[in-house]
């Protein structure tokens, strides 16, 4: 009899044994499944944000390239126009100086029997010319002798060449040589800037 609720016993406890085992690897398994899906969202979500992190510097590397192309540039720029100023300083300063062939009493006359045709013969005219010019463009006139009274006035702050204007400033001639170079400029700059810039 003794027997027999020992091997109950045993059999409860081995029954026990059985179940507790089960849970146990059930747990084990589900455990096994919840680190499995929480790696891979692990995984995901380090995938989200290297994705995220490559797009943002790929942002900044871009907005960087932009902007450095964006000073290069504006330096270039600066640099263009920072040459052809100097390119007509030294033209200015060449043709203030008279380092060139120049004939004063040639050149204002070539430039007077241009100009005073477009004037009625009984306008009273004006002529300025660069006070280095005035003695020159004096004996021009007396050379000429214009139809119209003409008074010769010294301009300093023009280059050169002649400026003739009528009495009443309605109607001026300018072929100065400051309006003739900034005129010559403005029509070959495309050209200039095609030479200094694009060879």
């Amino acid at each position: 009899m003794n027997m027999q609720p020992k091997s109950i016993k045993e059999a409860i406890l081995e029954q026990a044994n059985d179940e507790a085992e089960k849970i146990v690897e059930e747990a084990r398994k589900k455990a096994q499944r919840i680190l499995k899906n929480a790696e891979e969202e692990k995984n995901k979500m380090m995938e989200a944000i290297r994705s995220k992190a490559i797009e943002e510097a790929n942002r900044m590397v871009e907005r960087i390239q932009s902007e450095a192309n964006a000073d290069a540039k504006k330096i270039m720029l600066e640099k263009k126009a920072a040459l052809l100023a100097k390119i007509t300083e030294e033209i200015r300063e060449v043709i203030e100086q008279r380092k060139f062939n120049y004939a004063a009493e040639e050149s204002i006359k070539s430039l007077l029997l241009e100009g005073l045709p477009m004037f009625s013969k009984e306008s009273k005219l004006r002529v300025f010319v660069n006070s280095k010019d005035l003695s020159a463009a004096k004996r021009v006139l007396q050379e000429l002798k214009p139809p119209n009274s003409v008074s010769v006035e010294a301009k300093n702050d023009m280059l050169g060449g002649v400026i003739i204007e009528s009495s009443d400033g309605l109607l001026r001639i300018d072929s100065s040589y400051d309006t003739r170079m900034r005129n010559y400029l403005e029509a070959f700059l495309p050209d200039i800037r095609r030479i200094l810039f694009e060879s």
